[in-house]
């Protein structure tokens, strides 16, 4: 496949730009890994638009240099962006833009999501500590409040995981672990006066 051109195309200085910017996004990630994300991408034809495979005939004396001056990894880096650009030819350095700025878009949704395990109250757990510590040795007033915080959709993963860690002392998995522990913690001063009761009355006897 050739090249060469007489001249560069009209656009191309505001595309360079613009994948610039593209592959500025991937911060940390390694070329290839980022080039992968690219490709995994769903990016429509650039239609009247220039493509970007106008812009391979500026890589190849870029990377003859780098290999020139000894930057390998600068040329290996080049490769895969020629490969990139090969394979999405077709395709609008502002299409393939924005398709990056709605992935990135998602993945913050996402991990917003994520982030969200906390109640944003932090109240509560305080709160709920204090009630389970005053309930705590009463079967139906325990039982009560056990319905009512299992039932807290203000509270999230990590708050129940603080409330079992702070009234039991170990925090649990997720949230059905953490309510077991708490549970148990109850259970045991429950058997506890039971057995002790039991002692009681055998040295009566």
């Amino acid at each position: 496949m050739s090249y060469a051109r007489v001249s560069p195309p009209p656009n191309s200085a505001d595309d360079w730009a613009k994948l610039a910017n593209i592959f500025a996004s991937a911060k940390t990630k390694e070329v290839g890994d980022f080039v992968r994300e690219l490709l995994s991408l769903v990016v429509e034809p650039a239609g009247q638009a220039q493509g970007i495979g106008t812009l391979l005939p500026d890589i190849r004396p870029m990377q003859a240099t780098a290999i020139a001056l000894g930057k390998a990894p600068f040329a290996e880096a080049l490769e895969q962006l020629t490969e990139f650009i090969e394979q999405r030819s077709t395709a609008s350095a502002e299409s393939i833009q924005t398709a990056v700025a709605e992935r990135l878009k998602s993945q913050a949704v996402r991990g917003g999501g994520r982030r969200q395990s906390a109640s944003q109250d932090p109240t509560l757990v305080p709160s709920y500590n204090k009630r389970l510590e005053e309930a705590l040795g009463d079967e139906q007033g325990f039982d009560e409040l056990m319905a009512a915080l299992e039932a807290d959709q203000r509270l999230k993963a990590n708050d129940y995981k603080q409330l079992a860690k702070a009234f039991a002392g170990q925090a649990g998995r997720n949230k059905s672990d953490a309510l077991e522990i708490i549970r148990t913690r109850h259970l045991n001063l429950l058997d506890g006066r039971t057995k002790a009761k039991f002692n009681a009355g055998k040295t009566a006897a």
